[in-house]
């Protein structure tokens, strides 16, 4: 077998690995908690959690199983963190909202799986003006963010100018 046979089995086999995961944790809680929903919140911040884990994975790691050395890569990082700190309190505050990121939607319009309700032209890979999109519980769009992501504050604040 290959080395890039081998790699691609491989990041199969730990998107399967998550897959599973997922699926015997909500069992397990669902088994424990019954239909409460406050504590079925719990699924679903597990759920979250593990889901952010899967994309940060996906952003460090090239299809080949090499390691990116994109220069975005922190970026990049840091949209996926921050879509997924927004969906867990729209989980702890029970909103329906949703968080995605723009790479995110690029790759559910390629599959055809774009959320009704959301403009294709916000479903772009390293979209220049939009890094996260939050969509309500009926899919309408009501917010869109612009991240920044510096080694400083100053160089921070100083982006936020150009």
């Amino acid at each position: 077998m290959s080395s890039y046979a081998t790699t691609t089995a491989k990041i199969s086999l730990d998107e399967e690995l998550c897959e599973e995961l997922k699926a015997q944790l909500s069992r397990k809680f669902s088994s424990l908690f019954g239909s409460k929903l406050e504590l079925a919140n719990g699924i679903f911040l597990y759920e979250n959690q593990l889901a952010t884990g899967q994309e940060i994975y996906k952003n460090k790691y090239r299809k080949d199983g090499e390691k990116n050395e994109s220069k975005n890569i922190h970026g990049n990082s840091f949209e996926i963190l921050t879509a997924g700190q927004e969906n867990k309190q729209a989980i702890l505050n029970n909103t329906g909202n949703k968080t995605y990121t723009t790479d995110q939607l690029y790759e559910m319009k390629k599959k055809g799986e774009l959320p009704e309700g959301i403009p294709s032209h916000l479903a772009r890979y390293n979209h220049p003006q939009v890094d996260t999109v939050e969509v309500d519980a009926k899919g309408r769009v009501i917010n869109t963010g612009q991240l920044k992501n510096c080694q400083n504050k100053i160089k921070t604040a100083e982006s936020f100018l150009e």
